[in-house]
């Protein structure tokens, strides 16, 4: 596997100004730097594909791991994921893994600050 695709950071964009969006990368995956404040934003718009998102968690004290896994819809025009708590979310990188699966190559993320 490749290096993973960066999602850079946004800040809530002003009333009226658009995401910029970045194309999922199925083969990759992806990640974004994560300061406990960010969220995942996904949308797809392709009609014929879907697209299975997972958050990759990291092992907790006791060693459990709790991904979040989330098939988001044919023509899904957002998607939110919450907070990702560091602790639980964070890889070494201070950044979060997705993983993707599907063939909807017209999908999109976006990392936002809250």
């Amino acid at each position: 596997m490749a290096a993973r695709t960066d999602i850079p950071i946004q800040q809530l964009p002003a009333e009226g100004a658009a995401l910029t969006w970045t194309t999922v990368n199925i083969t990759d995956g992806m990640e974004f730097l994560n300061d406990g404040s960010t969220i995942l934003v996904v949308r797809n718009p392709d009609a014929a594909n879907a697209l299975n998102v997972t958050v990759v968690s990291v092992a907790c004290s006791h060693g459990r791991v709790s991904n979040i896994v989330k098939a988001v819809a044919l023509t899904t025009l957002v998607y939110l994921f919450r907070k990702l708590p560091k602790d639980m979310f964070n890889q070494a990188s201070g950044k979060v893994n997705v993983d993707l699966t599907g063939s909807a190559v017209t999908a999109q993320v976006a990392a936002l600050r809250v």
